[in-house]
């Protein structure tokens, strides 16, 4: 079966994941034709506004007798050539990266990050990674929370998400949140309290 499918801005094209394969695949809706892009990590992936990349997380193995460490890196598919190039993989840190989300643009990516060193906090981060630059720059870092469903404005200016307090008692997560977050102004803004799960009305 499959799921996470997703349509390009122009209709053209719809990714998806295939638990048969298993792997990510891009349905082009003019040849008919399914085309497989990557293992991934078990989920889909976000494909560009234009249709031509697919943004995926995939999980570099770690060798304990080599004494490296598992975690996930983006990686970006150019659809028009066949060709995988990686849009994360710190060389001076591990970090968990994942969960790639296209600015209407396509000029950036939102996703989240966990470092694996000492920089490690219990919850996902949100950073933004320009794709042209390959610049990544940290938008909310807040280690009391843990973070998630990114969803960017039709402008393209704001960034809506999650954020769930994690008790550092219990370590349990509580009172879930939803925040903006504005590219032009870099000003957060909190929207509604014990509220989760949040969308854009189109």
């Amino acid at each position: 079966w499959s799921y996470g499918a997703q349509w390009s801005a122009d209709g053209e094209r719809l990714l998806y994941y295939d638990t048969n394969a298993p792997g990510i695949f891009v349905y082009d809706t003019e040849t008919q034709t399914a085309e497989f892009v990557a293992q991934g990590d078990g989920l889909a992936g976000a494909i560009s506004p234009d249709g031509r990349y697919v943004a995926y997380t995939e999980f570099i193995q770690g060798d304990h007798h080599e004494g490296t460490q598992s975690h996930t890196i983006l990686r970006l598919m150019d659809l028009s050539t066949n060709t995988i190039t990686d849009l994360t993989d710190e060389t001076t840190a591990l970090t968990d990266d994942m969960s790639p989300v296209w600015s209407p643009n396509g000029r950036y990516i939102a996703f989240l990050r966990r470092y694996l060193d000492e920089r490690a906090t219990a919850g996902n981060m949100i950073y933004i990674i320009d794709i042209e630059t390959r610049e990544v720059r940290p938008i909310v870092t807040d280690g009391r929370y843990t973070h998630g469903a990114l969803s960017w404005d039709t402008s393209g200016q704001r960034l809506l998400f999650q954020q769930v307090i994690r008790d550092p008692q219990t370590n349990s997560l509580a009172n879930p949140e939803i925040w903006t977050y504005n590219l032009q102004t870099d000003q957060l803004q909190e929207l509604a309290k014990n509220a989760f799960a949040p969308h854009w009305i189109p």
